[in-house]
């Protein structure tokens, strides 16, 4: 059985490596794995107009995160000028259906081993293969209120993750992940207003043994970082701030800026948002 499913892996890897090889400058290819079943995960590949890295963003991972989504949806029919791209938008379908976190088991806890439980280990499984051919992850997510790296109140706090850009480690190697979440931020944050709203950098600190954040040693950027030694990290808008649509403009910026930073460069189509309705949920 392990034989079979390594001759099917290996086989899909040269089918879709043929696939990406043979697109030309500026083309998109779409392919969809489990096709036909409950929990299909479509691929997005877009070949840049001019050489570069290969980064992979991914959204979707937990159902009740919609902007992580629909932000990148939107990115995946972006133009791509230098660079290339492998967009999975929606990563757990079931999930996003019913507007859950998860319907098993959390699938960005699935990443420190190779589970073989459930549906969601199978789509991890892909998710891990897919990562294997980029130069880097950028995961979208929503988190709740606000970060801060203090205790200012209930909804804004270092348990809370909402409007940051969430990093593993500042340095890890050769990678100074600190670095690029701040070059980032300083060209992204003067932009957005109110100041309350800006996106903090977030350092789990996820390998110290002192970290208030150990579960993130099963997430997908931890796997990144640590099995495929390219750079990871993940932008994470306020579930508090309830207008969608200015949560997806704030993460596709974030996501544009961040790709900017390693070399990719894209043209997102555009959207339109009203500025005058942004609102925060009470608590």
């Amino acid at each position: 059985m392990k034989h079979i499913r390594k001759t099917v892996w290996v086989s899909l890897a040269l089918l879709l490596c043929a696939a990406s090889s043979a697109m030309a400058a500026g083309e998109r290819y779409e392919f969809t794995f489990f096709e036909g079943t409950q929990y299909p995960l479509s691929v997005v590949f877009l070949h840049g107009e001019q050489d570069g890295p290969t980064i992979m963003v991914q959204g979707g991972i937990q159902g009740d995160e919609p902007s992580g989504y629909i932000t990148a949806q939107i990115l995946s029919n972006s133009r791509v000028r230098a660079g290339n791209l492998i967009v999975v938008p929606r990563a757990n379908v079931p999930s996003i259906n019913l507007r859950t976190r998860q319907i098993n088991v959390d699938m960005n806890r699935r990443f420190d081993r190779d589970y073989n439980l459930f549906y969601e280990d199978r789509l991890a499984r892909v998710v891990r293969f897919l990562l294997a051919q980029s130069d880097g992850l950028i995961h979208l997510h929503e988190g709740s209120g606000f970060y801060h790296p203090t205790y200012v109140d209930s909804l804004r706090n270092p348990m809370r993750y909402g409007q940051s850009i969430i990093i593993d480690a500042m340095v890890y190697g050769r990678m100074d992940l600190g670095r690029t979440v701040d070059n980032a931020l300083a060209e992204l944050n003067p932009r957005i207003s109110p100041a309350s709203y800006r996106f903090q950098l977030f350092n789990t600190r996820t390998f110290d043994d002192s970290t208030n954040y150990s579960e993130m040693r099963k997430s997908l950027t931890c796997y990144a970082l640590t099995a495929l030694n390219i750079p990871a990290l993940a932008v994470e808008v306020s579930k508090d701030i309830t207008q969608l649509d200015w949560k997806v403009q704030r993460q596709l910026e974030a996501t544009e800026v961040l790709l900017r930073h390693y070399g990719v460069d894209v043209v997102p189509p555009a959207i339109a948002y009203d500025k005058d309705k942004i609102k925060v949920k009470k608590s």
